[in-house]
């Protein structure tokens, strides 16, 4: 096996660019508007980045009850290589390159999972494809095991929202958690 990295595909222009997030809430003069940018971080797998846009750390929420300086994306995730907030909420953009994987894996969470641009392949054990997802398709991940690819040849984006959800239990036995190896 070959240790040799191959290069990641160049992200098109219309990647490149962070995230445009507007955080509307109350504060001491009523509604409050904050805009900023978020940018795009490597996970450590080939081909993936990610952005966190709001986290929170309990259901339901207090962030109505803070401040407007306050930024939920600071919030640290506890489990899952911090992507899941326990008990709380989890809002990300995910960009994948063509030929990329994120490899099978299990968390205890509800996903939504909203295609923005291009196509991913979801895969599960003993499974090659179960199905595509394209722009525009919606997907509810109820904790089974999965993992995606993109076929290429464009890069894929997607948005994730990861709800904590109470352990997966099958014949009476718990399923533990399955993290994917970040080895990128």
């Amino acid at each position: 096996m070959s240790t040799e990295r191959r290069p990641v595909p160049e992200k098109p222009q219309k990647l490149l660019k962070n995230i445009t997030r507007i955080v509307s809430g109350v504060g001491n003069n009523e509604n409050t508007t904050t805009i900023d940018s978020i940018p795009f971080h490597d996970t450590g797998l080939w081909g993936a980045t990610t952005a966190l846009l709001w986290r929170t750390s309990e259901t339901p929420s207090k962030d109505s009850n803070t401040k407007s300086e306050f930024d939920g994306a600071r919030r640290p995730g506890d489990r899952f290589g911090g992507f899941v907030s326990s008990n709380g909420t989890n809002f990300i953009v995910q960009d994948l390159a063509p030929g990329a994987e994120v490899p099978l894996h299990r968390s205890d969470t509800i996903d939504y999972i909203i295609m923005i641009s291009g196509e991913i392949i979801s895969i599960s054990p003993g499974k090659e494809e179960d199905f595509r997802l394209k722009a525009g398709d919606i997907l509810v991940r109820k904790a089974n095991a999965h993992g995606y690819k993109n076929p290429g040849p464009e890069w894929a984006r997607y948005a994730v929202v990861i709800l904590d959800a109470e352990p997966v239990v099958v014949d009476g036995k718990v399923l533990p958690e399955e993290t994917p190896q970040f080895n990128a």
